[in-house]
């Protein structure tokens, strides 16, 4: 595991995955790579089910956990572009993806053969 790995998820080199900005080794959290990893699903979802949970949004009814901080910038600084969550809140996440799984990553037109009889 790497040296900031919240015991979850490995992060090599105390770096973000996703972001690729360095991570502060003693703060144990989750990042978008390990949340979409809770969920089954890609980075880009979370980030869209961010999006989507502002009020009006698709999920604004049930928004998705709330990121305890972001990171970015400059190296350590726990204020940036990239959301970070507590991993104390596994469970909540897991709740919302549970609550929402028939909901995250999809969208388009369903294929013919479910509007086609």
């Amino acid at each position: 595991m790497g040296a900031a790995s919240s015991g979850l998820y490995d992060r090599a080199d105390n770096v973000d995955q996703v972001s690729g900005c360095a991570v502060p080794a003693d703060l144990p959290m989750l990042l978008m790579a390990d949340v979409a990893a809770i969920g089954g699903v890609k980075p880009e979802t979370v980030s869209k089910a961010l999006q989507r949970s502002k009020p009006g949004g698709r999920y604004a009814g049930d928004p998705f956990p709330e990121p305890d901080g972001r990171i970015g910038g400059r190296e350590g600084s726990l204020s940036g572009s990239r959301p970070w969550w507590s991993s104390g809140r596994r469970e909540a996440i897991e709740a919302w993806f549970v609550r929402n799984q028939d909901r995250t990553g999809v969208g388009g037109r369903p294929p013919k053969s479910a509007y086609e009889k």
